[in-house]
Order: structure tokens, then sequence, then C-alpha cells
């Protein structure tokens, strides 16, 4: 993956951590923004240590370019030249056992125990991945429909 692809990717993660924190801070019962969940325990321990709202926010974003990140490469695994079920499997694991601490990291959690905190966001993140996928699936398998009836003709 070039430098540009990189940045790229990292880009994309900044905006869209931004974005979701956005909304989810309107959402709250907060009267100011927060980059993150003040009451998850990274929030609770950036608010201990007195550690001020700018380095919070660059603190989150760093977290956000890493998820980024996380997604740009992990999406090389369908530019190999493997099955579409071992690019998938491949994806999907490196994908969610990299955002579970990238997650937790970005304070995207309630103080509750850690044994359901993985259980809840795996199967949210596996719902949303198999929707995606599927909408992924479905796009491609009409792209290679219109090509074949291209070469067809």
């Amino acid at each position: 993956m070039k430098l540009k692809k990189f940045l790229e990717a990292g880009a994309i993660g900044i905006i869209t951590g931004l974005l979701i924190s956005i909304v989810f801070s309107a959402l709250s019962s907060s009267q100011s923004y927060t980059p993150l969940n003040a009451h998850s325990p990274v929030g609770q321990w950036l608010s201990d240590q007195g550690v001020p709202g700018a380095f919070i926010m660059l603190y989150a974003l760093l977290i956000w370019f890493l998820l980024g990140l996380l997604f740009g490469i992990s999406s090389q695994f369908f530019e190999r030249n493997w099955s579409p079920l071992k690019a998938t499997l491949a994806h999907y694991l490196t994908s969610l056992f990299g955002f579970l601490p990238l997650a937790f990291l970005a304070g995207w959690i309630d103080p509750v125990s850690p044994l359901s905190f993985i259980l809840s966001i795996t199967l949210q993140f596996s719902a949303i991945y198999l929707i995606l996928w599927i909408i992924f699936y479905m796009v491609t398998r009409k792209k290679i429909k219109e090509i074949n009836h291209i070469l067809g003709q």
C-alpha cells in the first residue's frame, strides 16, 4: 500500500469518526461537543488526568486515522489473487480484531463488563459487515452481468 493510499484511508477514517462523534455527541445529554464518550473508561481516565480538550481531540483524530488505516489495509486482501471466500474471511477477521481494541481506545463503550462489550460489538460489527457485504455483492454481480452482456454481443 502506497503512502498516498495510507493517507487517503486515514483521512476517510478521520472524516467518518468526526461525523459519528458529532451525531453521538448531539444525541447525548451533554451541552458541549465531546469527541469520545466521557463516561467510557478512556474518557474517564483522560478526564481524571486533566487532559485538555484540544489534546483529547487530537487523540480522537489519531484513533479515527488508525481505524481508517485498518480498513484501508484490510481491503488489500481483495486485491490479492485469493478466492473470494479467503479474501472475505481474512478481511473480516483482520477488521474485527483490529476494530475491537481501537473501539475501546476511541471511547465507544460504556462502562459495562468487558465480555458483554466484546460480544455486543462483535454482533453489531458482524451485522453491519454482513449488510455491507450483501450490498457490495449485489453491485458487483450487476457489474459482472453488464460486462458479460457487452461481451456477449
